[in-house]
């Protein structure tokens, strides 16, 4: 009876086991096959998501940024952020200190600087004649180089440019370059990893003139010297476009190589070149990728703090004060606001005719900037009763204290 009792036992547990192993197995089999699955849609969507970025809204896409600890592309609550938003009401509400520039506390002011905008003069216009409790401290050696440190604290910088920080980030770091790299550079400078804010700004300048003062620039330069390093995507770019260009290299000679990064430099900075594929002109169609190149280019360019145009330095100043609530000395310290020089007429209206045509982007790009700038200049004077009775026309034909930029980079490059 016992054996009996057994047999049965051993008989009737021997299918059960059985069956867990097999539903474990095919438990196991399911969960593998829906990662797998999960993988391939989400680099679907990561690939469909890059490659097809033209026919979404650039708005907020750049994911990436999460992955920093930091805040990228603070933009002040002074003007109106929603791009698709044409009310001519303008809020009169007090904006909160919190949306401010504040230097004593984390917040950065990083330079995208870009070739020939009169960058330098700018530069040098922001630590020289700013109006602040610390005033910037410069070596007054070879290689200038200054600190703009906090009033509250000995070994941190507010200003974040090539003056301040050298060129860790590269001779002329583009977006790009400049979301990977801050954060990194200036935790190693200070000792410290901070969460910080970083407010971004930059010059734009008239395509044409830009093209032609960096062509002239190369010509200028003794030495051209090993081509500057790139980064993309937080990775150095091994391999770069280039032109084998000699110092006297002709205004043809400079327009033909396709390959030249002064053609649509403006653009292709301020636009986020990971995109784009990076360098690899492969990536995308031509023609897809400068779409999406000039709409990176918009979007980045709409919610930076502030950004000028050296055709209007007056308006441009008065929406950096307004920006930051910072003030520049009254008198220009520079001296060079007298110096004009036009570009253009060095060269026949064919050649011009061609860099407008090569520079296609920038054009594009600088007329959207010259309609976002005076839409801030028009919120602007709203809130200030100074401004209130003085026109965009106005003010852009009254230099007579202020200096382009750019012109003036030009005369101390000549």
């Amino acid at each position: 009876m016992r054996h009996k009792y057994e047999l049965i036992i051993a008989s009737n547990d021997r299918p059960v086991v059985h069956s867990l192993h097999n539903k474990n197995l095919t438990f196991y089999v399911f969960l593998l096959l829906s990662l797998i699955v999960i993988s391939f849609v989400i680099y679907l969507c990561n690939y469909y998501d890059i490659k097809h970025t033209t026919h979404q809204p650039f708005l907020h896409r750049y994911g990436p940024l999460v992955r920093y600890k930091s805040q990228y592309f603070v933009n002040p609550k002074l003007w109106n952020t929603e791009r698709d938003d044409n009310s001519d009401d303008v809020p009169n509400e007090v904006i909160s200190r919190s949306d401010m520039f504040d230097m004593t506390a984390d917040d950065v002011m990083v330079f995208l600087q870009i070739h020939n905008t009169g960058g330098n003069v700018f530069l040098n216009h922001i630590i020289n004649d700013l109006i602040v409790d610390n005033p910037c401290n410069c070596e007054s050696n070879r290689r200038k180089r200054c600190q703009c440190l906090r009033p509250n604290r000995h070994n941190s910088q507010w200003l974040f440019s090539r003056l301040t920080v050298g060129t860790k980030c590269g001779i002329h770091p583009d977006f790009n370059e400049l979301i990977h790299c801050c954060d990194r550079v200036l935790d190693e400078l200070e000792g410290d990893s901070v969460k910080r804010r970083y407010f971004y700004i930059t010059l734009l300048r008239d395509p044409i003139t830009r093209f032609i003062s960096e062509y002239n620039h190369f010509r200028g330069q003794e030495a051209n010297g090993k081509a500057s390093r790139h980064w993309c995507g937080g990775r150095e770019v091994m391999q770069m476009p280039e032109c084998d260009f000699r110092a006297d290299v002709t205004i043809d000679e400079f327009m033909d190589c396709e390959d030249n990064l002064a053609i649509n430099r403006q653009t292709r900075m301020l636009s986020d070149s990971a995109l784009v594929g990076c360098y690899n002109r492969s990536y995308m169609p031509s023609e897809e990728r400068h779409i999406v190149q000039l709409r990176s280019a918009e979007n980045n360019l709409h919610k930076m703090a502030f950004f000028g145009l050296n055709e209007f330095p007056r308006i441009s100043q008065h929406l950096f004060e307004e920006t930051f609530d910072l003030v520049f000395l009254d008198a220009d310290t520079h001296g060079l606001h007298r110096y004009r020089r036009s570009l253009l007429d060095e060269f026949s209206a064919k050649t011009i005719d061609k860099i407008k045509r090569i520079n296609s982007l920038d054009i594009k790009l600088y007329e959207f900037a010259k309609q976002l700038l005076f839409e801030r200049f028009a919120k602007l004077k709203n809130k200030n009763s100074k401004l209130r009775d003085q026109s965009v026309s106005s003010l852009a034909n009254d230099n007579t204290d202020i200096t382009n930029w750019g012109d003036s980079e030009d005369k101390l490059n000549s």
